[in-house]
């Protein structure tokens, strides 16, 4: 089934949004990572997320909380900590489906996912590719992003002190923890007291190496550059900025932050609107300083969907308008000084829900089926984001929600299923057949 956007010619758009110009002209030509209070100065950062490491699922088009895409309805969680089966028997009443937050993999057979329940997360591992899962570790905090550099060590990042309030589940406690033994323990780094909110924000974890690592958590950017010893909230030096999507390249000097600027965003309202527009930030020097890159001279009813660069030169992003339902994909060949209109697809029922592209040629779009019945599934260009080709298996009403590809053909997907529980899929033909596995202790 072929499934091909409409190309454009190329369009160059300003930098600068109207509704920003009281807000971004503020911007600097480079301007300093602040520190996070109470911690001491930390050196230059080195390294940065490979790009297959760090593909950033979507904003959750379908909503937060009780809406969420692959979320429980609120105050819904499983009751055990254990993974469980939704059949049930008279004696043994149905299980709450299992409900995954997010997957980091290192290698193609080596990876992690993290399961929601009641009482805190579960962090499961796999050597062999989904053949067999083992139980890292199990806390008793609600982790909502996790991302390794390497098979010992990584990041998670999450919420604590949650209570269900007015059909919420709500959180007043951020934390970032490191392990160094795969999984198995975990230190706390950062803690801090927030102000409620939802425990469904899209928190993530780009793991860079044993040095260097971001995280975006509470609608705030964190970085450490050793090791998480210190962690640094980044100012972007634009205003109130939300972060939302990231790619940063493998050089461990260049990265991308796309979100929403301007005194108007609010963090419960996915699409920008008055006084608030898209926007897409650089580094060039590992975080130490941003510059004001673009933004839409109109990004009303948009949201963001992913950015992804292959290397410092070339990348992609793409771009959802809820009042038409259309998804846009932008490229750029300058690192992002110009980006070019590509292509359009339908972006609503199903949603585009991330991207990541592996090489000049091919790209990969999750498609979420939001909170209707409908079919998601896979999107694919092979010719640089001109056209893209849908795979969805016959006869699955698969909902994509996270993918990570390591190269053309293969890749993981975390499928959300809100009846029968959450899984992985694998596939080694760029999405022609899957194999699923469903983290368990068997």
């Amino acid at each position: 089934m072929q499934w091909n956007g409409k190309a454009s010619a190329g369009k160059r758009y300003g930098f600068l949004a109207s509704v920003l110009y009281s807000v971004l002209m503020l911007a600097a030509c480079g301007t300093s990572a602040t520190q996070q209070a109470g911690a001491p100065p930390s050196g230059s950062p080195a390294g940065a997320p490979p790009a297959a490491v760090s593909p950033a699922p979507g904003d959750g088009q379908a909503g937060q909380d009780a809406g969420k895409p692959g979320a429980p309805a609120a105050g819904q969680a499983p009751e055990s900590d254990k993974a469980k089966s939704s059949v049930g028997t008279a004696e043994t009443p149905a299980a709450e489906p299992t409900r995954l937050a997010d997957m980091s993999f290192i290698l193609v057979k080596q990876g992690w996912t993290v399961e929601e329940t009641a009482k805190g997360s579960i962090v499961w591992k796999t050597t062999d590719g989904g053949d067999a899962w083992s139980k890292a570790s199990v806390q008793d905090w609600l982790i909502r992003g996790i991302g390794f550099a390497d098979a010992q060590q990584g990041w998670s990042v999450g919420k604590s002190d949650c209570k269900e309030m007015q059909g919420q589940r709500l959180c007043s406690r951020l934390r970032i923890a490191y392990t160094k033994d795969g999984g198995g323990n975990w230190s706390t780094q950062l803690e801090q007291k927030v102000k409620e909110i939802s425990l469904y924000t899209e928190d993530r974890v780009f793991a860079v190496n044993p040095s260097q690592a971001y995280a975006i958590a509470v609608e705030r950017m964190f970085m450490t550059g050793d090791g998480g010893r210190h962690w640094n909230e980044l100012n972007f030096h634009i205003g109130p900025f939300l972060p939302e999507q990231a790619s940063f390249d493998k050089d461990g000097k260049h990265g991308w932050v796309m979100g929403r600027a301007g005194k108007g965003c609010k963090p419960d309202q996915q699409e920008a609107g008055q006084s608030c527009a898209i926007a897409v930030v650089k580094t060039s020097d590992g975080g130490a300083h941003w510059k004001l890159q673009w933004s839409p001279q109109d990004s009303t009813g948009q949201r963001t969907v992913g950015i992804s660069f292959i290397n410092p030169s070339k990348g992609w992003m793409m771009i959802l308008n809820m009042e038409n339902l259309q998804s846009s994909l932008y490229g750029t060949t300058d690192g992002g000084t110009q980006w070019t209109k590509l292509s359009e697809m339908r972006g609503g029922r199903p949603y585009t829900r991330g991207l990541q592209f592996v090489s000049e040629t091919t790209g990969f779009v999750p498609l979420s089926a939001g909170a209707g019945p409908i079919g998601g599934g896979l999107a694919v260009t092979r010719d640089g984001g001109k056209t893209f080709e849908r795979e969805v298996p016959q006869g699955k009403e698969w909902s994509f929600e996270q993918l990570q590809f390591f190269n053309e053909r293969e890749g993981w997907v975390r499928v959300s299923d809100p009846s029968k529980g959450d899984y992985l899929v694998y596939t080694a033909d760029a999405g022609k057949q899957w194999k699923t596995s469903v983290p368990a202790v068997k």
